[in-house]
């Protein structure tokens, strides 16, 4: 009877310690997700003109060429201008409809 009852304490303190080691992992692991991640701004080729616009880009100050829709206003002088900048979880042809 007491080498039953040691057992279920060995077993109990043995879940114990597992459960608070994979709480501490998954806490570790998720920490680890939301570590920002620094970008360096990329160094110009030398024929590198400066930023400017295109038809279907934007050409950052370091050279990255960034995607670029436009919409043309149907009357000659529009009422207003959006500028309309999607996140990470979308993309560019969301703002079409």
């Amino acid at each position: 009877m007491l080498s039953r009852k040691l057992r279920a304490s060995s077993l109990n303190k043995f879940g114990h310690h597992f459960r608070l080691r994979a709480l501490l992992g998954l806490i570790g692991v998720l920490l680890a997700a939301c570590t920002p991640i620094r970008q360096s701004a990329q160094i110009p080729g030398p024929d590198f003109s400066g930023p400017r616009f295109t038809p279907t880009q934007f050409v950052s100050f370091d050279g990255t060429a960034l995607g670029l829709s436009t919409w043309q206003a149907e009357t000659s002088e529009p009422r207003a201008v959006i500028v309309a900048l999607h996140g990470m979880n979308d993309y560019a042809r969301a703002f079409e409809t």
